[in-house]
């Protein structure tokens, strides 16, 4: 038998990585042709195989070494539990990577669980689009509540749901199988489960590690059962390998339902096989309704033994734990501790005490180990739904190490309800030290109130400035309705000369206001601002512009004392002070005009003129100015009575 599951296994990795060499993009059909993710291409490790024996799984708790606690599963050719053996029919050995050979350990402890035994389920839904055809979502709605109905007073479930990478998840935390929170005579699971519909993609490998951190933290035996109709093609937190690793880390072991001809029965196959589970095909509600009630008494039928390791050197090596039973051989593996713990790790948390209804919350923290040599292995953050039952489950998740000691985590929002969440900080060190941030018997609360209002936007009094003043537009008093106060700013012009803002995305951009001519321009800004729950406000301010840089009008004439008839060269000193000048008007006293810059004008007669000068620049501001030439008779005399023609004319007949 092992020799025939081996060879089909080194057939399913050739071909699963001829088909990776071929560089095409494999679509499966029912899910909008959905090119697979990474981590649903990605192969499986053979390091991982046969880890377990050929029917016999072997599943080992480490947390009270040197006490060990072996948990074992024995199966038939047909995946049956082996029920009536005793101590006498079970040999154990454990040797460690620093030991030659096995060694033989006395059991001090053994027992065959009860079939009334209490156990911990957690049904894992395919909810992806193809389940909306054949009836195939309504079958597995029928046979999971037919058999959460039949279940013993005692047994607890959770439900979790899987389509594509982010949606679904933990819908139901592991509670009483029978809680009816609303006490309307249905238990919470079953409305849960009825409400159930499709959306489209899928991510199996996504489904199972939910499905395993919704029960990890129960203490009875437990187990998760997970059915699909489909090949995973968005998976986007675990691969193959990495669901399997995670259901050995937490000894659960995963029973994988294909429906209707299930594509991908090969991998359920492996999965079930080597988590200690088994892997059957289903067509109808019956068959599914019979396969629960089977996983059940097969999770109630486990044996445990117990013993004291031989070596209690806490030495960090690993240990290899082989079990012997009915002529079936399997075997598992676990770490002693190392060297004793001086400190716990420390947690830096600041907890969130206030929260609106339906929006995901996060998590962050600090978390760091004094020790010198030794580091954080692991920091997962714990979350339930408040209530009255002080023996709900929470559900665990790992943070993500982000930078140095950060970690992040989140709360999903189906979780954030009006009766407000409970919630608490676990962090590990590689010397097995554990620290906690609140507890489980003392999580920290959050208040959770209704929705969010949208914001409100505030861009500021309107105002008035003068062109090529710098001006700071002011949004600083925008309002957030959400707990965390945050909110992104959106400024854009909306009329007027264009100018450029020096920082659109911020509170408070700035940009210097434009030339304008007499009748002064109005810039009208638009801000937008948007909260962490996206929702969005609106606001305008008007800056009025005034004309304040107008040209200085200035002008000098040569000869400074000029005669009559004679030519007089006019020259502009004026000084642009907005935009360059680009036109001059000259009046020379009423008797003549000029538009050049520079002109040269001649008076008729002796007198006092005022010559006014008008500028105006690119942006039609406009300045002026009036000086007074005084003009003589030519020779400079006038002293006669006729005046300067007679004198004159006089003068050059006597010559």
């Amino acid at each position: 038998m092992k020799k025939v599951y081996f060879l089909w296994m080194m057939l399913f990795l050739l071909s699963t990585n001829l088909q990776a060499a071929s560089n095409e993009a494999f679509l499966f059909e029912g899910e909008d042709e959905t090119t697979p993710t990474l981590k649903s291409q990605e192969s499986l490790d053979v390091n991982l195989l046969e880890q377990n024996g050929d029917g016999i799984a072997v599943n080992i708790v480490s947390a009270d070494f040197p006490d060990i606690v072996v948990n074992v599963t024995i199966s038939d050719s047909d995946g049956n539990p082996i029920s009536g053996l005793t101590a006498a029919d079970f040999g154990i050995t454990e040797q460690s990577e620093t030991e030659t050979g096995p060694v033989n350990q006395t059991l001090t402890c053994f027992e065959e669980n009860a079939s009334t035994a209490p156990i911990s389920l957690a049904l894992v839904f395919d909810v992806s689009g193809s389940m909306g055809q054949q009836n195939r979502l309504t079958d597995a709605k029928t046979a999971a509540i037919n058999f959460l109905n039949n279940l013993q007073a005692g047994d607890r479930a959770s439900l979790v749901t899987f389509s594509g990478c982010g949606q679904g998840g933990i819908i139901i935390p592991s509670a009483a199988a029978k809680h009816d929170g609303d006490q309307n005579s249905i238990p919470d699971i079953n409305e849960a489960i009825q409400a159930l519909t499709v959306i489209n993609r899928t991510a199996v490998y996504d489904g199972i590690g939910s499905g395993i951190d919704s029960i990890s933290q129960e203490t009875f035996p437990k187990g998760v059962i997970v059915f699909t109709d489909g090949n995973t093609n968005d998976d986007c937190h675990y691969s193959i390998n990495e669901v399997i690793q995670k259901a050995k880390d937490k000894n659960i072991p995963v029973y994988t339902i294909g429906l209707q001809s299930n594509t991908m029965a090969a991998q359920l196959n492996t999965i079930a096989t080597e988590t200690g589970g088994y892997y059957r095909e289903a067509p109808t509600a019956a068959d599914m309704e019979a396969l629960y009630n089977d996983i059940a008494q097969n999770i109630r039928g486990n044996y445990t033994l117990c013993y004291t390791t031989h070596n209690p050197a806490q030495d960090g090596t690993l240990r290899t734990v082989t079990v012997n039973a009915d002529s079936k051989t399997g075997s598992g593996t676990y770490t002693a501790p190392g060297t004793l713990n001086p400190n716990p790790p420390l947690i830096n948390h600041t907890p969130i005490t206030k929260w609106q209804k339906n929006l995901a919350i996060p998590i962050s923290a600090e978390a760091s180990d004094p020790d010198a040599g030794d580091r954080i292995s692991r920091v997962a953050l714990f979350y339930r739904i408040s209530g009255t039952d002080p023996s709900a489950a929470y559900t665990s998740v790992d943070m993500t190490n982000t930078t140095g000691d950060s970690y992040t985590g989140s709360i999903p929002a189906n979780k954030v309800t009006l009766a407000g969440v409970e919630y608490y900080l676990a962090a590990w060190d590689a010397r097995d030290g554990q620290a906690e941030n609140g507890s489980a018997s003392a999580p920290h609360f959050i208040e959770v109130t209704a929705a969010p209002q949208p914001p409100v936007a505030n861009a500021g009094q309107d105002a008035s400035v003068n062109e090529g003043d710098l001006t700071t537009l002011d949004g600083s008093d925008s309002l957030a309705s959400t707990p965390d106060g945050e909110l992104t700013y959106a400024w854009r012009q909306i009329s007027g000369t264009d100018v450029d803002l020096s920082d659109p995305g911020s509170a408070n951009p700035v940009f210097t206001a434009p030339m304008t001519g007499p009748q002064g321009v109005d810039l009208v800004f638009e801000l937008k601002v948007t909260d962490s729950a996206s929702r969005t406000g609106s606001d305008t301010v008007t800056i009025a512009v005034n004309d304040f840089l107008s040209p200085e009008a200035d002008f000098t004439w040569s000869p400074a004392s000029p005669a009559a008839e004679q030519s007089v060269a006019f020259t502009d000193a004026s000084i642009p002070k907005g935009g360059t000048i680009v036109s001059w008007d000259w009046d020379f006293g009423g008797v003549g005009i000029s538009d050049s810059q520079n002109p040269s004008f001649t008076f008729p007669q002796r007198g006092t003129y005022a010559v006014r000068l008008t500028v105006t620049d690119e942006f039609g501001s406009v300045g002026n100015v009036i000086k007074t030439v005084t003009v003589s008779c030519p020779g400079g005399d006038c002293s006669g009575s006729g005046g300067c023609f007679i004198k004159s004319a006089g003068a050059s007949f006597m010559e």
